[in-house]
Formats: structure tokens, sequence, C-alpha cells
């Protein structure tokens, strides 16, 4: 393909709350499409490369974020982006993203209670605890002037991949 031809990437957010089906759905989406999509994970930039804990107001990982996603859309690739990515720390930075690139966003609206009893059916489960998650639940934390897909928790896996599927489908 040449420059001008070249396939423009497609942009996947999922956001919300730990345990609210996020991280299943992008797995989904990936079984679903080998190859397809380059798969940003929040916690694995944060914890894993580049080792910060999260409480802190540290830019990097929104940046490293943002670096990521914008090189695998320069390259073609669609890209799902996926974490709690609150709406106060990474709102700027998904806003933009939205503004440059065909995206769909989703957001998990879930209750506490429900996040806690999935959290607890996690390989995850020992990591951390319903106090833990408590300190990072936000009740609604949509963002503003972006149009996020509400996915609730009565909504099954393969009716969110496929909602996501036809979503892309229909970006230009």
């Amino acid at each position: 393909m040449t420059d001008e031809t070249k396939r423009r990437g497609r942009l996947v957010v999922l956001r919300g709350n730990s345990g609210s089906g996020k991280t299943t759905t992008a797995r989904e989406l990936r079984r679903r499409h080998p190859g397809r999509f380059v798969w940003i994970e929040q916690d694995n930039i944060r914890r894993t490369i580049i080792d910060e804990d999260g409480l802190a107001q540290r830019p990097l990982t929104v940046d490293m974020i943002e670096c990521c996603a914008r090189l695998a859309l320069a390259g073609g690739r669609d890209v799902i982006v996926e974490g709690i990515l609150d709406a106060a720390r990474y709102g700027s930075m998904l806003h933009a993203l939205h503004a440059e690139h065909p995206s769909v966003f989703c957001y998990f609206a879930l209750t506490f209670d429900e996040t806690a009893r999935r959290h607890a059916t996690r390989p995850l489960a020992d990591a951390f605890g319903v106090q833990e998650m408590a300190r990072w639940y936000r009740a609604d934390d949509r963002l503003s002037d972006v149009p996020e897909v509400v996915i609730g928790a009565e909504q099954p896996l393969h009716e969110t991949a496929r909602r996501i599927q036809d979503d892309l489908t229909n970006l230009p």
C-alpha cells in the first residue's frame, strides 16, 4: 500500500471500574479477530512497563498509552485501549484520540457490588481486594463530549463483542 491508500487504524476504548469486564471483552475481540488489534492495557503499561502505583498523578502512563496508540493507529492497525482510564486523569488524551481517529468508546457501568462479585471469580482475586477496589471505584465516570456505549451487567460478553464489531464496521 502507498501512503495515500494505507488503511486508517480505528480505535476501541474500553473504560470502567475494576472487575467490570473490560479485559474479558478485549480478549474476546482478539480471539474473534487474530492479528487485527493492538491491545494497549492500562495496567500493563502502568504496573509492568513504568512500575507506577497508579495513586500519584504522574503523567508518564497517560503519555505512554497515547504514544503507543498513535503509533499503532498511524501504522493502520486497529487499537484497543483498555483500563479504568478515569476521566480526570485520562480524559484529555482520550478526547484528542477520539477527535483524530474513527473510534468506538465503551463505558462499563456496573455497581460496586457487581464489580466486587466478579472480581472474586478472577485469577487476580488474590492480588488486591475489595477495599482497594472501593478506593478506585467511580459510580459514573463517563467522558463529556465523547459518545460512549454504556455496557451494563446484564449484557452478555457475546453481545458486547458483537456490538463493538458492528460499530467498528460502521465507522468511516
